[in-house]
C-alpha cells in the first residue's frame, strides 16, 4: 500500500505545479481565508520534497499561493526584486501564455491528503527557472539585507532627484548587489563607499547599455549625499556565484516603503 506521499507524487504533484480551475473553489482553507474566484490561479508553493512526505502527520498541510491573472507584465515587478508584488507567465500547451500577479499574503493551506485525490492542471505550467524565482521571492520576505540606518538616511537625503530611475533600470535588471564600507552605523569623521552591482538577464543583455545609463544616474545621486561609489553592470551568466554572495541585495524598496508603498522598488520616497 502507498503512503500518502508515493500517492501525491504518483499524481505529479511538485513545487509549482498549478491547480485546475474547478479544483481551486472547492479546497478547503486554512491561514488567510482569501476568496478562490474567477480569474485567480492556485500554484502551491510547497517544496516537492514536503509535498510527497511519506505520512500526514509529518507535513499536514500543503501551501498554495493564489495569483491574479492580469493585462500585461510588469517589469518592475518581474525577477522578484519586489518584495510585495510578483509578476511571471503562465504558459499553456492549448492556448497563449497569460500573466499572473502575486501577492506574498494571498495564499492558503490546504490538508495535504486532498492532493492525493487530485491531479494538476496539466495543459498550464510555469517554467522551471520561475518556480525557482517564485520560491526565492518568499525566502526574501524573511532574509531581505537590512542596511545601516545611516546609510539609509544619506539616501534620503537626494530622494527628490531621482529622475525615474526604476523606469530606466528596474525592468531589465534581475538584482542589484552592494558592498558598503564600513557595513555600520558611522563613527566621526567617518563616510561611506560602496561597489554596486546590477545583474541583467541573459534574455535582456541588449538592454546592458541602457542599464548602464541608469546606473550612472543612480551614482551621480549617491555621490551627491557624499557616499563613494563604484558602480557595475553584468549579465548575469558573467558573475560568479562566489561574487554574488559576498554581496548583499540592495533593497532599495527598503528605503521607499517607510512611509508606504510605491509601485516600483526603484522609487525613493518624497
Amino acid at each position: 500500500m502507498h503512503d500518502l506521499g508515493s500517492t501525491i507524487a504518483a499524481q505529479g504533484w511538485l513545487q509549482g505545479s498549478i491547480l485546475r480551475e474547478q479544483d481551486l473553489p472547492k479546497l478547503k482553507k486554512r491561514g488567510s481565508g482569501e476568496e478562490c474566484v474567477a480569474a485567480r490561479v492556485g500554484v502551491v508553493a510547497s517544496h516537492s520534497c514536503d509535498l510527497t512526505h511519506h505520512t500526514p502527520e509529518g507535513e499536514p498541510y500543503a501551501e498554495v499561493l493564489v495569483a491574479e491573472l492580469v493585462d500585461s507584465l510588469n517589469g518592475n515587478f518581474t525577477h522578484g526584486k519586489h518584495p510585495r508584488k510578483l509578476h511571471m507567465q503562465m504558459h499553456s500547451h492549448e492556448e497563449e501564455s497569460s500573466v499572473l500577479e502575486f501577492l506574498p499574503w494571498r495564499r492558503f493551506w490546504v490538508e495535504r491528503r486532498k492532493l492525493a485525490c487530485m491531479v494538476p492542471d496539466e495543459n498550464r505550467f510555469l517554467l522551471r527557472e520561475d518556480i525557482r524565482i517564485l520560491s526565492v521571492w518568499l525566502a526574501q520576505r524573511y532574509q531581505r539585507t537590512a542596511l545601516p540606518d545611516d546609510f539609509n538616511n544619506l539616501v534620503r537625503s537626494v530622494s527628490k532627484k531621482r529622475n525615474k530611475l526604476h523606469t530606466k533600470i528596474s525592468p531589465h535588471v534581475s538584482g542589484l548587489y552592494v558592498e558598503i564600507f564600513p557595513d555600520r552605523e558611522l563613527a566621526n569623521n567617518e563616510s561611506y563607499s560602496m561597489n554596486i552591482l546590477a545583474l541583467v538577464p541573459r534574455e535582456q543583455k541588449e538592454e546592458t547599455d541602457s542599464v548602464q545609463q541608469g546606473m550612472e544616474e543612480l551614482v551621480e545621486l549617491f555621490q551627491q549625499s557624499g557616499i563613494d561609489v563604484e558602480s557595475y553592470v553584468q549579465v548575469e551568466d558573467n558573475v560568479s556565484y562566489g561574487r554574488v554572495r559576498r554581496m548583499k541585495r540592495f533593497p532599495l524598496e527598503h528605503i521607499s516603503l517607510r512611509y508606504g508603498d510605491h509601485p516600483s522598488p526603484w522609487e525613493f520616497e518624497e
